[in-house]
């Protein structure tokens, strides 16, 4: 990721809510084109692969966002290893989860967290979101680190939101 001195973050603990900026980078165009949290969709990059352009997961991960030739048809990963068509594309699922979960009345940090995990978790997250779902409106939205469990490496959406918060 291009760093020029220009990125900056505030998270709003009371409202768990995030604003960034992050300028000359891939992932700060996607997001700001997704209308999503810039440093949310750089975080995710970072998480997936410390924004290298590689294959990971055996094979299967393919770009800087790890697009998973699994749960993406080849039109998807024939573009994978372009940053600013892959930055698009995965700020586009992120975008997805987020208005899924702001469509279901969830907010701040749940929503956040929620998205994110849905992220990692694809392509079986269509059916977690109804478990998910009723375990926020279990006061867990304030809470959402179990949504780690079942991640990679059991702390995906934990470290995700760290570095989102804490990196920029």
């Amino acid at each position: 990721m291009t760093n020029d001195g220009q990125n900056s973050l505030v998270y709003d603990g009371e409202n768990h809510a995030f604003s960034a900026t992050v300028t000359g980078s891939s992932s700060g165009a996607a997001a700001a084109s997704q209308g999503i949290p810039t440093e949310l969709l750089a975080a995710i990059g970072i998480r997936e692969t410390g924004f290298q352009n590689m294959t990971g997961d055996y094979g299967h991960g393919h770009g800087i966002f790890q697009l998973d030739d699994r749960w993406n048809p080849p039109s998807v990963i024939a573009v994978a290893y372009n940053p600013s068509a892959a930055a698009n594309i995965a700020g586009g699922k992120l975008a997805t989860n987020l208005n899924f979960y702001a469509s279901q009345g969830i907010g701040g940090l749940g929503k956040y967290a929620a998205a994110v995990r849905d992220y990692n978790a694809s392509p079986g997250a269509d059916h977690g979101k109804v478990w998910r779902l009723g375990a926020m409106a279990a006061s867990e939205a304030q809470r959402p680190y179990w949504l780690d469990v079942g991640t990679a490496n059991g702390n995906y959406v934990s470290n995700v939101l760290a570095i989102a918060r804490n990196c920029f």
